[in-house]
């Protein structure tokens, strides 16, 4: 697991998967005859080919991630693109989000946990990621939602970083 995800994992609250045991001889013999193997972990992650992914994450970080922005949980779901019937269904079901909308929601908590940082404390960043930015043309929070509006909102988190007001 890279360094930057145990960090947002740790800011939502949520442990760092542990990998599972080293693969045995009779897991390099399959993996020779397939091409790659999946290594399961505790928390749902896995590595795919010398690829690592997004772990799954609980639905109960969506939660976390709203109390962190002070927002209500509905505008993470919207933002990380869940319905809102699915999410309830996989809290009645105590399932874990799929890869994707995990990777989505661990985008989000890591432009926020970066934004924290940056002003130096949580009420702060949650304001600037919810009021509108003249620069963004849009709220921060809202260009969450995908992978170039994430890139946009940090390049301006590092431009305020370094005191670039222009």
């Amino acid at each position: 697991m890279s360094e930057t995800v145990d960090k947002v994992l740790d800011y939502l609250g949520e442990k760092p998967p542990k990998l599972a045991a080293a693969p045995q001889a009779s897991a390099l013999k399959r993996k020779a005859a397939t091409g790659g193997w999946a290594v399961k972990t505790q928390t749902g992650s896995r590595v795919v080919q010398g690829s690592i992914r997004a772990p799954q994450l609980p639905s109960r970080a969506v939660g976390r991630l709203a109390a962190k922005l002070s927002v209500s949980p509905e505008i993470v779901l919207y933002v990380s693109d869940i319905s809102e019937r699915t999410f309830q269904r996989r809290q009645a079901n105590q399932e874990p989000l799929t890869e994707a909308e995990s990777d989505r929601v661990l985008r989000i908590a890591r432009v926020a946990r970066e934004a924290e940082r940056v002003f130096g404390n949580g009420d702060k960043a949650s304001r600037w990621l919810s009021s509108g930015n003249r620069i963004l043309g849009a709220k921060p929070l809202d260009l969450l939602g995908t992978d170039a509006g994430a890139r946009d909102v940090e390049y301006e988190l590092v431009r305020i970083d370094h005191g670039d007001f222009t």
